[in-house]
């Protein structure tokens, strides 16, 4: 497998022979994996690497349907502000499945068809971002882009084996992202390596990442108990081994606790869900996607919302407006940020005992595919992956196990030594 700097490297008629040899592997693989709802024109590429897109990232003259039949047929009449130096350099091959709208964490559940883990089509590639990470585990692609909100590229990257990057919030435009939780979203990188990623980053946010020039010796590493108690044997065993990698490389292992990390799922989940409510006003009939007939205007957008939108989209709109009417706001959407505040200033308190704090990415292995029958269930997978997206700060999931990630978190804007950290951490295991 061709590393990414290499893959930078090919001339242009290699990069052109292996654009269209992807083009055929999407062909031959997608009704198994289904990791793309649309494929570009297989002329487009003039001899550069490849790039796919999640759809709820627009690419002007694209069809971009966030994976939900609301907007089947709606094409992006400009690009995200994101993309722009980037596919000066990268050619989109084609667009990505992923929960709708961003709104899961399995990857299984686009109005399109599920996506299947790359390793065994069983099971879930994680979400939302789950069709990049298929692509890249399967080589149908040499890089992705996709959102992370809360874990969005980082589950996917942790159980399909690749590396994705939540960046600092702020980082990175956001225009040109379908909203899902517009205080949280990131536009966010993928790669099959840590190199790959910074690679993306520098061109998505205009700035310089020097990886070489690091070492993990003399480094205090931060470890939340309960995050890693909380895992399953198997994550648990593999993230110990790349601490003790890193920790055998030189860097001091701090084992911290941190109580106040249990209040970030609730808090997360009203806040999207409000912020989500509001968002989804727009997608009625009237100007986007399809509309049902109806004898009035409101006859009309009742019947076209509840006839487009999938049973989570319409929970999570359903659960927003609750929590943010006039009689409720104050017991459910203010205490959700009061413990979003929680989450952030414990966040902070732990990288002030130490440089980065690391946590698995995930507490579990992929499931199977329908496994987890309950919302509440598929909810609490997010466990480790959204302290660091509350707290607005950079968070890395780099491969420590076929599916299994090591999360690395850095205080915010500081994405460059997280990525550092992860490219020194990809160095040692590598060696072994």
């Amino acid at each position: 497998m061709m590393g990414s700097k290499e893959i930078l490297g090919l001339s242009t008629s290699d990069a052109t022979e292996r654009f269209h040899k992807q083009l055929t592997l999407i062909e031959k693989q997608n009704k198994t994996y289904n990791a793309f709802v649309t494929v570009t024109d297989k002329y487009a590429n003039a001899g550069y690497p490849s790039l796919a897109v999640k759809d709820n990232i627009l690419v002007e003259g694209i069809r971009c349907t966030s994976s939900s039949r609301v907007l089947e047929n709606y094409v992006a009449p400009y690009s995200a502000d994101a993309l722009h130096n980037v596919t000066t350099h990268l050619r989109v091959i084609g667009k990505t499945v992923h929960d709708p709208f961003g709104a899961g964490g399995s990857g299984t559940t686009s109005d399109f068809g599920a996506t299947k883990n790359p390793f065994d089509t069983t099971r879930v590639p994680g979400g939302s971002s789950g069709g990049n990470g298929v692509a890249l585990a399967l080589e149908q692609c040499d890089f992705a882009i996709g959102s992370d909100t809360f874990g969005s590229v980082r589950a996917p990257a942790a159980f399909c084996g690749v590396v994705g990057l939540r960046p600092t919030y702020g980082l990175v435009s956001r225009h040109g992202l379908m909203d899902l939780a517009m205080s949280l979203d990131t536009i966010a990188p993928m790669a099959r390596d840590v190199y790959g990623v910074a690679y993306l980053l520098e061109r998505m946010a205009n700035k310089r990442y020097e990886l070489d020039k690091f070492s993990a010796r003399g480094l205090k590493i931060v470890v939340p108990t309960e995050l890693l108690d909380g895992s399953a044997k198997e994550v648990r065993d593999a993230v110990e081994k790349a601490i003790a990698t890193l920790t055998d490389a030189g860097a001091k292992r701090v084992d911290v606790r941190a109580p106040n990390l249990r209040y970030a799922v609730p808090s997360y989940y009203i806040t999207m869900f409000a912020e989500f409510s509001s968002a989804m006003q727009r997608f009625d009939g009237l100007k986007y996607g399809p509309r049902a007939d109806g004898e009035t205007p409101e006859e009309a957008v009742s019947k076209t919302r509840g006839s487009y939108l999938s049973e989570e989209l319409k929970r999570r709109i359903f659960l927003g407006t609750y929590a943010t009417r006039k009689e409720h706001a104050n017991k459910w959407y203010a205490a959700a940020l009061r413990g979003r505040t929680l989450v952030a200033k414990e966040m902070q308190g732990l990288l002030k005992k130490g440089d980065f704090i690391v946590t698995p990415t995930m507490p579990v292995l992929p499931w199977k595919i329908g496994e987890l029958t309950t919302p509440l269930q598929n909810y609490l997978m997010d466990v480790m992956t959204g302290p660091p997206s509350l707290a607005g700060m950079p968070a890395l999931s780099v491969p420590c196990g076929r599916t299994v990630g090591l999360q690395i978190i850095g205080n915010r804007f500081k994405d460059a030594e997280v990525l550092q950290l992860g490219h020194a951490y990809e160095r040692l295991r590598d060696s072994k």
